[in-house]
């Protein structure tokens, strides 16, 4: 006994795709590994500013320019970030 006509139409049928889009990163693992897969920003387009933490706590004091990472809802430094602030 062979294929049948449906069975033909099937196997042949295009397979639905994967989507390309980027994996959700798992930001509730506060490790270097995680941060580094983030997206980083340096410049804050809604606001036309350098990318600044947005934790009123941030212990880096540094005078040079924040590399943030949105997390939550809040852009944060990579301090912040591997101290576990703004976990939910």
């Amino acid at each position: 006994m062979g294929l049948s006509q449906e069975d033909i139409l099937r196997l042949l049928a295009p397979k639905p795709r994967a989507s390309k889009g980027k994996p959700k990163i798992d930001t509730s693992i506060r490790t270097v590994e995680t941060w580094f897969a983030l997206a980083h920003k340096m410049f804050d387009e809604d606001k036309q500013e350098m990318a600044k933490c947005e934790n009123p706590d941030c212990p880096d004091v540094r005078t040079r320019v924040d590399v943030v990472s949105e997390v939550n809802g809040k852009k944060m430094c990579r301090i912040c970030f591997l101290s576990s602030w703004n976990t939910e």
